[in-house]
């Protein structure tokens, strides 16, 4: 509503510049300056949560015509929506929020990479949501984590996905991305958590804007000293041919690589201009300064 607003106000500013001002470029610059202001505006507006949660303990049985002979459509939610099997809230290692590729469309709740890191010893609680956002990422964390007790958050981005925040240009929304993981971050540190930012390839994801996506969340997550995760290539070879999730097969090489990577990051200090100790650890946390 406030956007149509907005848009009402700019176009009665340009009709009247149209009928009161006789000068081309004072007209001109008149628009120019609607377009600036209504950016500016767009630049300001965060991200508004749209993807819609599933019921609690509800049978999800989604049909597609692409899918292929392996991909498992029907699955049960937990208790509060997600797709988990029962698991102690209270005493988690990890807690991953994203979308689809973090939810694990076309495979079982057991066969999930979360489901997979909780036998590998770290129990994780996985609120990924298919068709999520970065905003509802956003939306979903803060609803959430403060009835979560974790030591690690995975902040699960899958290439590409940050056109599905509002904002209309493809650079606000990206700008938007960044201000939604921004807060999460900022949250969870002072609640004690780590957080970690993991990129998910997507099969169908070009290469070249991967690569630039790649690059350009590595010297953010660098600039707000925060681990970033970018799984191996050959977890990229292992999705489902016609949907492009990742295969039973591509969760349990995720699980894997991501298991390792949290152990390494939880032994070394991520802590902001650390103080270090003649053993070389950090005297805030205790930990190796690396």
């Amino acid at each position: 509503m406030t956007k149509v607003i907005v848009v009402c106000i700019v176009m009665l500013i340009v009709f009247i510049s149209e009928v009161l001002i006789k000068s081309a470029t004072a007209r001109i610059s008149i628009v120019l300056f609607c377009i600036f202001l209504y950016t500016l505006f767009l630049l300001r507006t965060p991200g508004r949560e749209k993807v819609k949660l599933f019921p609690p303990n509800t049978v999800i049985a989604r049909n597609f015509s692409y899918q292929d002979i392996d991909f498992i459509s029907a699955w049960k939610t937990d208790d509060w929506g997600f797709k988990n099997n029962a698991i102690d809230r209270n005493n988690l290692t990890v807690v991953a929020i994203g979308d689809s590729f973090t939810e694990g469309v076309g495979v079982g709740i057991d066969d999930t990479w979360c489901s997979q890191l909780t036998l590998k010893g770290k129990p994780t609680y996985n609120l990924g949501i298919q068709g999520a956002s970065p905003a509802d990422m956003e939306s979903i964390y803060k609803s959430h984590i403060d009835k979560l007790n974790t030591k690690v958050l995975l902040i699960c981005y899958c290439g590409g996905t940050f056109v599905r925040n509002r904002g209309g240009f493809v650079i606000i929304k990206k700008r938007l991305m960044y201000r939604n993981f921004q807060n999460i971050v900022r949250d969870a540190r002072e609640k004690g958590i780590q957080p970690i930012l993991v990129y998910l390839q997507h099969l169908k994801q070009e290469q070249s804007r991967e690569d630039y996506e790649i690059i350009d969340m590595g010297h953010w997550a660098e600039k707000n000293n925060l681990p970033f995760i970018v799984l191996p290539d050959r977890i990229a070879r292992n999705f489902f041919i016609h949907d492009g999730h990742m295969n039973k097969k591509g969760h349990s090489e995720t699980a894997i690589a991501l298991s390792w990577r949290i152990k390494y990051i939880l032994s070394v200090c991520w802590c902001k201009d650390p103080t270090i100790d003649v053993h070389g650890n950090c005297l805030e946390c205790d930990k190796r300064v690396q």
